[in-house]
C-alpha cells in the first residue's frame, strides 16, 4: 500500500524504541514507521501523521497485541502526552533500561 496522505491507518509490529519518545516498526514496503505510544514487541493500529520519502510518523490509535513490557504509566500527564517529560512511562522500568542501553550500543557500533 502506498501512503500518500496523513490520517491513514496501518497495523504495525514494533521492534524497538528510538531516541526520543517513539517506537520503530516497518511498513510492508520497508519504510520505517516512528510512532508515539508504541512499545517493542507490540502490534498496534497507527494513524499516520506525516509521510516522508523513506519513513512515516504516526501515533498509536489502538494497541492490538500489547507488549509484555507495557504498563499503565504512573504519571497522569504521561497518559495524555501533556508535558512530554515522561514519554517512556508506558514501558516497565526494566524495559526502559534495556531499550536505552540498546540505543547506546547501536550508536557506538
Amino acid at each position: 500500500m502506498s501512503l500518500s496522505a496523513p490520517s491513514q491507518t496501518e497495523i504495525i509490529r514494533f521492534e524497538r524504541m528510538t531516541h526520543g519518545s517513539r517506537a520503530v516498526g516497518r511498513l510492508d514496503d520497508g519504510r520505517v514507521v516512528l510512532a508515539l505510544g508504541a512499545a517493542p514487541d507490540e502490534l498496534a493500529r497507527v494513524r499516520i501523521t506525516r509521510v516522508h520519502k523513506t519513513y512515516v510518523e504516526g501515533v498509536v490509535d489502538e494497541v492490538l497485541e500489547p507488549s509484555i513490557h507495557r504498563r499503565e504509566p504512573p504519571c497522569p500527564h504521561a497518559k495524555t502526552g501533556e508535558c512530554g517529560g515522561c514519554p517512556w512511562q508506558h514501558l516497565t522500568e526494566s524495559a526502559q533500561r534495556s531499550e536505552k542501553e540498546a540505543i547506546v550500543r547501536r550508536e557506538v557500533e
